[in-house]
């Protein structure tokens, strides 16, 4: 179980990996907002998560979705 110092450094360092790489405020929802926008052309989607996550060599970004279903496509020319 981690104590108290450990809890504390993991917090500093995560919030001095953020100012590192400057994300902005509410960056994380547009993003989240553009992915959702592209699998909603091929899902019926539940929900949509996204986890922006500061780290040494810039940042770890987790995608995840639920769907109820997928969604016919018609397979046409613009394929090409």
């Amino acid at each position: 179980m981690e104590n108290y110092a450990d809890k504390n450094f993991k917090r500093l360092e995560k919030i001095l990996l953020s100012d590192k790489i400057n994300i902005p405020e509410g960056f994380a929802e547009i993003v989240r907002r553009d992915i959702e926008s592209v699998l909603s052309s091929y899902f019926e989607l539940n929900r949509v998560r996204l986890e922006i996550i500061p780290s040494a060599a810039g940042a770890e970004i987790t995608v995840s979705a639920d769907a109820s279903r997928i969604k016919t496509l018609s397979v046409g020319s613009n394929l090409d």
